[in-house]
């Protein structure tokens, strides 16, 4: 069973690092297991545009503010708690 199948279902997206971290430590103080995938947008920007080609050079952005994706997938039977879990976190934290 690969990592993306539909036995596996996201339940959390972010562009933050920081809420990226706190929704693990979340799901890890419940006990529920997940898996995770982050995507860097800076890298995948630089690789579209090798070799100078890019229309925009200026466009690329480091730091909090990069558009990075981060996201996290959770067992198919895991994802109702998980995602309740996981709003009440953000409730609680302003």
């Amino acid at each position: 069973m690969g990592l993306f199948s539909s036995r596996w279902q996201e339940v959390f997206f972010s562009t933050s690092a920081q809420s990226f971290f706190r929704g693990q430590n979340v799901l890890r103080e419940h006990g529920l297991p997940f898996k995770t995938k982050t995507e860097n947008r800076a890298f995948r920007e630089s690789s579209n545009h090798l070799g100078g080609r890019s229309p925009m050079p200026g466009r690329v952005r480091f730091g909090p503010e990069s558009g990075d994706e981060y996201r996290i997938f959770v067992a198919e039977e895991n994802a109702a708690a998980a995602r309740f879990l996981l709003q009440n976190d953000e409730r609680t934290d302003g």
